[in-house]
């Protein structure tokens, strides 16, 4: 494949990450939207950064949960089929 092809695969691939982006900034309100200077700064960050903060709403929310919640789907059958056997 040469270069011209490779680097307009990449553009493209990064025109559907960044039309994304701005699908998920509409469908939750992001503030950003209202000045256009700002909104395409954040639709390139959202673009190459999915998971732009670690809070529970964004990240992975195991870390702010306690007990039985915590788990995992596979760990909790796992804990399932251990009290089934006793």
């Amino acid at each position: 494949m040469n270069e011209k092809l490779k680097k307009a695969h990449r553009i493209e691939a990064d025109l559907r990450l960044k039309a994304r982006a701005l699908r998920r900034m509409k469908a939750y309100g992001h503030s950003a939207l209202s000045n256009p200077e700002d909104c395409v700064r954040a639709i390139g960050k959202l673009a190459h950064t999915p998971t732009p903060c670690s809070c529970a709403k964004c990240g992975n929310p195991r870390k702010f949960l306690t007990g039985i919640d915590r788990e995992t789907h596979a760990e909790l059958i796992s804990r399932l089929r251990e009290h089934d056997v006793d």
